[in-house]
């Protein structure tokens, strides 16, 4: 078993099977917004969530439950897109994910979402990370990322 820590979730990592804690951050999102605040730069950061503030400042402590609950959502709806979220646990918390083999650049740059996750990375060796291989095709594996929910919605 292998443990892996994300920006808004715990990845347990057993067999075939990836089991991903939601990170509950009230204390952080205090903190993080205080820091926010003395750059001037709370509105463009929690914008990236929702354009109502108290809408935001919600989904932003809650981003990992949101990550699970759409990861759940999109497998249901197309399983050429995501990875198979089998099961979720109270209310999005804990959610148990079909665990791939992992894609090479090549192969993730074939994916229709790789230049949204491009941008939001930064960079290829950490973007290739968030798709892995599923009988030989590529899906994405980390819906973690605020950039995503909204096109992965519309696409599901």
């Amino acid at each position: 078993m292998q443990l892996k820590y994300g920006c808004t979730r715990i990845v347990l990592l057993h067999g075939r099977s990836a089991i991903k804690i939601a990170y509950l951050r009230p204390h952080y999102i205090f903190f993080r917004l205080l820091q926010l605040a003395k750059k001037k730069e709370v509105v463009d950061r929690l914008g990236r969530y929702d354009t109502n503030i108290i809408k935001a400042a919600i989904k932003y402590l809650l981003i990992g439950v949101l990550a699970n609950r759409l990861e759940y959502k999109a497998s249901q709806c197309d399983q050429t897109l995501t990875a198979t979220t089998h099961k979720l646990f109270l209310g999005g918390i804990i959610s148990i994910q079909e665990r791939g083999s992992p894609a090479s650049i090549e192969q993730a740059q074939a994916h229709p979402f790789w230049f949204a996750m491009m941008e939001e990375c930064g960079c290829q060796r950490v973007a290739v990370n968030q798709f892995a291989l599923f009988d030989g095709r590529v899906r994405l594996v980390d819906l973690g990322v605020p950039t995503l929910i909204c096109p992965v919605l519309v696409y599901a």
